[in-house]
């Protein structure tokens, strides 16, 4: 027997008198580490198996025996039949050919591999080639038309930013082709619940072109503002259009786009940057309020209202959202007292009149069953 080294800590055990049944000859073997005679035996992808070998497969001048050039070549080969076997087969296409997300969304298996590149990072082009579309639970039209997808759209050949995905279908998408290198071709398996239904998408996509742009933590403060004004801008027409739950992605990335500007003050902007940056912050609190309130959240409309009130005490939309919010939650006492203010700001504003008397007349109904409950408890 002769110890081919792999790693640092690993050798292969190989039997030089049975080269045709060397495969199943050959045994796994882990060292131990010199450093605290612990055995060493984490697994190592063997993911390019011909450099392996050509790097770690070599006569050795400090064992007792050098091998032969025909040694060699026999040892290359007995190895590369080892590490191509069936079991480690399956390890590499666990690891290299197979992704999938960890809350089990997105699937991504590869057809054809691709080249080694940067992978596509937020506002990246991509150009893409989208194929054999499939859907479970929705037809191929609803895609686009009811779940409002712009990639699912009947176009094979698109070009898409990363970032830019205003519907849940296209921003798993972008999920995936983050994980993608150029030329590669992949199997794509959303799993995603909307509306109440288990929508299953099936495709192949191929990314043709990435155009990188910069990591996030490279962009100055301008390019921050310009960006997460943007998304509040397209957030803004979501809302218009009732889709709540959209809007609210859009506000939340440009949201936190702003908030990898703190401390701000640090950061010594002109004043009017400064300015703008805060005051698009806190409008982006007050519009994911809208969102809340819209999908009946009223925890989290309340808490990001008061954000916005911390700072602008007379901010009417936040007055009227949380006084909504409490009247929700029956705390009628905080929502008449925020749809007052609210309507002291916008005497005519008649939405907010409608809400104030709703919840001040159960308001008075409530103080009124708690005074004749009481008259009777104390009635003599």
């Amino acid at each position: 027997m002769v110890m081919l080294p792999i790693c640092e800590n690993d050798v292969i055990l190989l039997n030089r008198e049975d080269p045709q049944n060397a495969r199943n000859n050959a045994i796994p073997y882990y060292r131990r580490n010199p450093q605290n005679n612990i055995p060493v035996n984490r697994v190592r992808p063997r993911r390019h198996v011909d450099n392996l070998i050509n790097q770690y497969v070599k006569p050795r001048t400090n064992q007792e025996e050098n091998y032969s050039e025909e040694e060699i070549v026999e040892f290359q080969r007995i190895l590369r039949n080892y590490l191509e076997g069936p079991i480690v087969k399956c390890f590499k296409k666990m690891l290299l050919e197979t992704w999938k997300s960890a809350d089990e969304i997105v699937k991504k298996e590869i057809i054809n591999h691709g080249i080694f590149c940067k992978k596509a990072t937020e506002n990246a082009s991509c150009e893409v080639i989208i194929e054999n579309i499939d859907a479970i639970n929705a037809s191929i039209e609803d895609l686009s038309k009811k779940f409002n997808s712009k990639i699912l759209n009947g176009k094979n050949k698109k070009r898409l930013i990363i970032g830019e995905g205003n519907c849940e279908i296209d921003r798993q998408i972008e999920r995936a082709l983050q994980m993608m290198m150029i030329s590669e071709k992949s199997l794509i398996t959303l799993n995603i619940l909307l509306d109440d239904i288990n929508l299953y998408v099936i495709f192949e996509i191929t990314l043709i072109e990435i155009q990188p742009y910069k990591p996030i933590w490279e962009w100055t403060p301008e390019e921050k503002y310009n960006i997460a004004l943007k998304y509040k801008e397209t957030g803004v027409y979501l809302f218009k259009e009732q889709r709540w739950v959209d809007a609210f992605y859009r506000f939340s990335r440009a949201c936190k786009i702003l908030i990898t500007l703190e401390p701000i003050r640090d950061l010594e902007l002109d004043k009017e940057l400064e300015n703008n940056i805060n005051n698009l912050r806190f409008v982006l609190y007050n519009n994911m309020a809208g969102c809340q309130l819209n999908r009946k959240n009223y925890e989290y409309t309340i808490s990001l209202c008061s954000k916005v009130l911390s700072k602008e005490s007379n901010n009417v939309k936040a007055l009227y959202r949380r006084g909504v919010a409490h009247g929700r939650l029956k705390d009628l006492e905080k929502a008449v007292s925020d749809l007052k203010n609210a309507i002291n700001l916008e005497p005519y504003n008649q939405t907010i009149k409608e809400q104030y008397l709703l919840y001040n007349t159960k308001l008075q109904e409530a103080n009124q069953k708690f005074e004749n409950m009481v008259k009777r408890m104390f009635k003599t």
